[in-house]
């Protein structure tokens, strides 16, 4: 995979640093601290962000150590039977490097950019029962244009997630091996008054197991969302785009794919008051699957229902953001067999949840003459029914801060 992204990179190297770079940008060196306090990882972040402007273009890498511990949570399989509470911490360490570059030119009356990118994760603990390896690839691109009277841009991301997760069980240890791709693409463009933006995402997950008891899982999925509107030109203050979203197609689940119906998923606006700059942002994905998972149940049902909701604001070089995402997150099973009856601790019928609200502030403003910083903080909340174990609350909480240094 990142011979592939280097060869990409080459590709469009030769072709970009032809062209005039983004000459009126500054190069910058960027320090990153984040920390994630999870059910699952409590880990720190380390990183620094480096951007070169050169006649070629502009090049940036942001290279990162991660360290902490972590331990695994089988529920974020909806149907996982270990419960995290009883899983044993063990210490990770990680490394995480992500690589840009971009060019800019004037052609055909307007302005194009171009860029593309990569990043590599790799993370582990030691090779025991518990332990986790985790490997993240992706790779992606932009191209965008922008006139007096039309714009368009289209963005490409590719993921590839492959976890390898050492299950240590009352039924035994065994490793549990993921593999998960996901393509997204957006496009967006005005037209006078017309805005239009597309998002579409495809991907599949697959789940392996090293013994027997659980049968090996595959599906994909795939959705559009579709955003059609209105720019408004008010002469002053007032709203400034109003565009509903309509959408059609399925969302991951942790077994199936879940359909959903299509029609009316959100709403984008847009306006101007007082000299500052708002965005509203409303979506929400439901979506329902169901097949069989032989032997272990005769049927297996999931539900998922996602809103997420977004303001932000903008003043000249301060922004601020505030975004609510609330899912839950349910399966239904009825237990077909005695040897995974005593596994779970009955035959059912069970009624798995995950229910979840998370809080995300971000925000970036200039902190001195030419050091501007970007900040995160999200705090989740959890509920968690599984099985026979008892239910349980929880919080998880982190979030960054980069402070950015300009030429």
């Amino acid at each position: 995979m990142i011979k592939n992204n280097i060869v990409l990179i080459a590709l469009l190297l030769s072709f970009l640093s032809t062209n005039h770079s983004l000459a009126n940008d500054d190069s910058t060196l960027g320090v990153l601290l984040k920390s994630r306090h999870d059910i699952d990882y409590h880990l720190n972040t380390y990183a620094v962000s480096v951007s070169l402007i050169t006649p070629a273009g502009l090049f940036r890498c942001d290279p990162g150590a991660l360290a902490g511990k972590t331990r695994i949570d089988s529920f974020n399989n909806i149907v996982g039977i270990s419960d995290v509470r009883n899983a044993e911490w063990n210490s990770f360490y990680a490394h995480d490097l992500e690589c840009r570059y971009g060019a800019k030119w004037n052609a055909v009356e307007g302005t194009f950019k171009a860029g593309i990118g990569f990043r590599d994760y790799q993370g582990n603990t030691d090779d025991k029962p518990g332990g986790k390896d985790i490997s993240i690839e992706g790779a992606g691109a932009l191209l965008d244009y922008e006139s007096e009277v039309f714009d368009a841009k289209l963005e490409w991301e590719r993921e590839i997630h492959d976890y390898t997760l050492m299950h240590q069980t009352s039924v035994g240890n065994y490793d549990s091996l993921i593999d998960a791709t996901k393509n997204t693409f957006n496009l967006s463009s005005t037209y006078g008054k017309l805005y239009i933006h597309a998002k579409h995402l495809r991907g599949n997950k697959d789940n392996v197991y090293t013994t027997p008891l659980f049968p090996t899982n595959r599906f994909r999925y795939g959705y559009t969302d579709l955003a059609i509107g209105m720019n408004l030109m008010p002469e002053a203050d007032g709203l400034t785009l109003f565009a509903p979203i309509i959408g059609n197609g399925s969302y991951r689940g942790s077994f199936n794919p879940l359909s959903g119906n299509s029609g009316l998923k959100g709403l984008q606006l847009a306006g101007r008051a007082k000299g500052f700059e708002l965005d509203f942002y409303i979506v929400r994905h439901e979506g329902e699957g169901s097949r069989p998972y032989l032997p272990a149940t005769e049927q297996l049902t999931e539900n998922k229902d996602a809103t997420t909701i977004a303001i932000g604001i903008k003043r000249n070089a301060w922004t601020a953001r505030l975004e609510h995402s609330k899912s839950i997150h349910t399966a239904n099973a009825a237990i077909a067999h005695p040897t995974y009856a005593a596994i779970v601790g009955g035959y059912g019928p069970f009624n798995n949840k995950r229910a979840e609200e998370k809080w995300t502030l971000s925000a970036s403003f200039p902190l001195l003459k030419k050091v501007t910083a970007d900040l995160s903080l999200y705090h989740t909340a959890r509920h968690d029914r599984q099985f026979t174990h008892p239910e349980h609350n929880y919080t998880e909480k982190g979030g960054f801060i980069l402070l950015i240094f300009r030429k």
